[in-house]
């Protein structure tokens, strides 16, 4: 058990994004009780609240790494009867990496909407109430906990992006087809194993013969690959970014793709024995290749800027998933690029959020085209977010996009070399169309407004991705050994 301390500390992590949640969604109520004369200025308290719960999450997460530096992994075990299901919640370096991740994403999407003027404090009780249930995912210990945190974050994110009603049905559709999927495999493999525990139920597995648990695991990868929205389950984030209310949605969906693959590796490397996950390789690294080659090729030839920008967060996950693939084939740099993609897609979701045009702007290349010298801000978004995702150096994504090419090049087949290559490429090509339209010479066909915000936030962004990715030297080595343990390299 941990110290005290370590404990104070992931409790609160846990709770308080749901209490802020509780709060802001009533604030109606506690509006009547202010004075008239005071009820304006308390019109931006539900934005502030969840800006400060993102902030201060983030630095007990920063607490907690160096809880976890210097004791090692915190955990805290809440048990009652039936043994069947226990509150278990841990926190390890990995963990840690993944969940500072999606909360610095989360939070440029609330600096964003709050500039914005977003005011329907339910949409920001769904932000506050989304990063408690990522938070969940990413603390569970027990494999029902993780799959009830993981619907949770499913429904806080509906309700966050207030979709149009077909767009919000088809998404929680497919949220919960996946889900069930997980649950089914959940279940199997519980009877199986005869243990919910994440870090102990993999080890029952072991005595079974391979036709016994290869279900279960193909279960528990398609469950997992329509969270990561891998094509022909990419309908889902496809929808939610065409009609999103505001360019911010798409880094919520960013972050929600990378909560999915930090939980597809914990699941599928702390559950499967080698054997099992060797077999039933196959399956991500074929959803990889058709989603990198789809979702890329889509990007490209899009005329939408909304669904382009939908699509390259389609083939980023498909990299994820080809990398996942590549190491439960055993090569660790699969795995460990997978890993490094997660910060690429943290600092790349919010700026394709920032190159897509707003309702009331033109939406489309035709219509966009030579605007960017009236918005070098858009260009300068979407051309940094395909450098970040395709790899050029010295921007994050390009150790991972390395790593996971060396690897499939090792693996000795030419098809995952390729499905490994096309994905940077397209997404590179992706940016040099975004350039050229919008630097073309033509004048721009309406007015468009500039925050000299986005420039502060958009610039620091940069900087932060050249930063993970001139650094890669301190942190490659730490989800080097991760990815090592896992795969038993």
């Amino acid at each position: 058990m941990s110290g005290p301390d370590g404990i104070l500390l992931i409790n609160w992590l846990l709770l308080f994004p749901f209490i802020a949640a509780a709060v802001i969604a009533a604030f109606p109520r506690i509006l009547r009780l202010l004075p008239a004369h005071e009820r304006a200025a308390a019109d931006a308290a539900p934005a502030a609240t969840a800006v400060a719960t993102l902030g201060l999450s983030l630095a007990v997460c920063a607490a907690l790494g160096a809880t976890i530096a210097r004791e090692g992994d915190v955990f805290a075990d809440y048990l009652w009867t039936p043994d069947f299901f226990q509150f278990r919640l841990r926190l390890d370096a990995l963990g840690l990496y993944a969940l500072v991740a999606a909360l610095a994403t989360l939070m440029l999407a609330a600096l964003w909407a709050a500039v914005e003027g977003v005011r329907d404090h339910v949409r920001w009780a769904g932000l506050a109430a989304a990063a408690g249930a990522f938070i969940g995912v990413v603390l569970a210990a027990d494999l029902v906990l993780l799959y009830v945190f993981w619907e949770l974050a499913a429904l806080a994110l509906w309700v966050a992006l207030a979709p149009r009603h077909d767009p919000g049905r088809r998404f929680l559709t497919w949220s919960h087809a996946g889900g069930l999927s997980i649950l089914a495999a959940i279940l199997w493999v519980a009877v199986l194993g005869g243990e919910t525990h994440v870090y102990g139920a993999g080890s029952g597995l072991l005595i079974h013969r391979l036709s016994t648990v290869k279900w279960p695991a193909l279960l528990l990868l398609i469950g997992v690959g329509v969270r990561l929205a891998l094509a022909p389950a990419h309908v889902w984030l496809l929808d939610i970014g065409r009609g999103a209310r505001g360019p911010w949605v798409l880094a919520l969906l960013g972050a929600s793709v990378m909560v999915a693959g930090y939980a597809a590796v914990r699941l599928v490397f702390y559950l499967l024995p080698t054997y099992a996950a060797a077999a039933v390789a196959w399956l991500p690294l074929a959803a990889g290749l058709i989603t990198v080659a789809y979702g890329g090729a889509k990007a490209l030839f899009a005329d939408d800027i909304r669904d382009g920008a939908s699509y390259v967060l389609v083939a980023a996950a498909g990299q994820i998933a080809l990398g996942i693939g590549l190491g439960m084939r055993g090569h660790a740099d699969g795995l460990g690029g997978a890993l490094a993609l997660l910060a690429a897609l943290a600092v790349a979701a919010p700026l394709l959020a920032a190159g897509a045009p707003a309702n009331a702007e033109a939406s489309t290349w035709s219509d966009w085209r030579g605007r960017y010298r009236a918005a070098p801000v858009r260009g300068l978004a979407t051309i940094a977010a395909a450098w970040t995702l395709c790899g050029l150096p010295p921007l994050a994504g390009w150790w991972g996009q390395r790593a996971i090419v060396s690897a499939a090049s090792d693996a000795g087949s030419a098809i995952a070399a390729l499905a490994a290559l096309i994905a940077p490429a397209l997404i590179l090509a992706y940016g040099a169309k975004a350039a050229v339209v919008g630097f073309a010479r033509r004048a721009p066909t309406a007015s468009t407004r500039e925050s000299p915000w986005r420039w502060s936030w958009i610039v620091g962004v940069i900087l932060a991705s050249a930063a993970l990715g001139v650094a890669s030297g301190l942190w490659r080595p730490h989800l080097m050994n991760i990815a090592n343990m896992l795969t038993g390299a």
